[in-house]
């Protein structure tokens, strides 16, 4: 069996028409980007740095590939992001293969 997902380069394709949580961090703490569906490796976290940004992968088969893996942690219940900087705002995506999408805006404030 093929494992494919809809690919949108665009964060706007994804973001269209998504409610989305929105949590806020200060510099240096951890946050957890909150996902009620239950982890697979066929499911994909995603990020957008904006919203005309291109999207960037974090996971692919349950293995975090983005840059930032030293502060990315997978949790039974999201994301953990450690030493939190502001250039971690953003829009995280979680999505399974069936399509069933959570959204989470993070916020971090410069001071």
């Amino acid at each position: 069996m093929i494992v494919t997902f809809v690919t949108a380069h665009l964060c706007r394709h994804h973001l269209l028409n998504e409610p989305w949580l929105h949590r806020t961090a200060r510099i240096s703490q951890k946050v957890l980007i909150p996902c009620d569906l239950p982890t697979n490796v066929t499911a994909r976290w995603r990020y957008c740095p904006g919203e005309h940004d291109e999207i960037e992968y974090l996971t692919a088969h349950g293995l975090i590939v983005d840059k930032r893996k030293d502060r990315l942690q997978l949790e039974p219940n999201g994301l953990l992001i450690t030493d939190v900087q502001p250039g971690d705002s953003g829009w995280y995506i979680y999505q399974e293969r069936h399509g069933a999408k959570r959204v989470v805006q993070l916020t971090v404030p410069c001071t």
